[in-house]
């Protein structure tokens, strides 16, 4: 999250998403803002109205272990999104998750029933028609690579939520996929599985 696009339409959306899967209550951010301004990241969690996960969350070499350890559901800001690999010979050019990284903390000891939401902003198409079949690469690579069960929200926006347990359903609680016009494709563990 950069603070200086703090407050634009997109925030009100990943306010929305992250209240649409679950209560409020149930949710922590990793902000993946790494400078030292905590009354940037407390707004940020106020306008959210969800707590921030615990631990150093300015360490970008520690995104993974504060994401493993999280006890709730865990939604994650990167500024470019979930990538394939880190782009950038070091850490303080990775403003991005990867899928391994991703994998790595919905594997966490104590998340097999948590959802990891990841808001993906690394596309450069213009339409949603455009988005989606690299939002199911993405889907597919989490999948079959990582053994995760996989969403993905397609709009103007991206978002993609992950869990390792089949039986947490990352699914919109009260709510079917044409609640706000969503477009959203999900895939299980395996090809024979997968839904629209």
């Amino acid at each position: 999250m950069s603070p200086d696009k703090f407050g634009d339409s997109y925030d009100i959306v990943k306010r929305d998403i992250i209240h649409w899967l679950a209560c409020p209550e149930e949710w922590a951010v990793h902000p993946m803002y790494f400078g030292g301004n905590r009354d940037f990241v407390n707004r940020y969690t106020d306008f959210l109205g969800i707590t921030c996960a615990e631990g150093d969350i300015r360490s970008r070499r520690r995104v993974v272990s504060v994401g493993r350890t999280c006890p709730k559901h865990l939604f994650l800001d990167p500024n470019t999104g979930l990538k394939p690999e880190h782009q950038g010979p070091t850490d303080s050019q990775w403003d991005h998750v990867t899928m391994e990284e991703l994998a790595q903390i919905a594997d966490g000891p104590n998340r097999a029933s948590k959802l990891t939401l990841v808001y993906d902003q690394g596309y450069q198409r213009p339409t949603n028609e455009e988005r989606k079949p690299l939002a199911e690469a993405k889907l597919q690579t989490l999948r079959c690579d990582h053994d995760m069960h996989s969403v993905a929200y397609v709009a103007h926006v991206v978002f993609i939520w992950v869990s390792k347990d089949e039986a947490c359903s990352p699914r919109p609680h009260g709510s079917s996929w044409n609640v706000l016009g969503y477009l959203a494709t999900a895939l299980s563990t395996t090809a024979a599985e997968g839904t629209t």
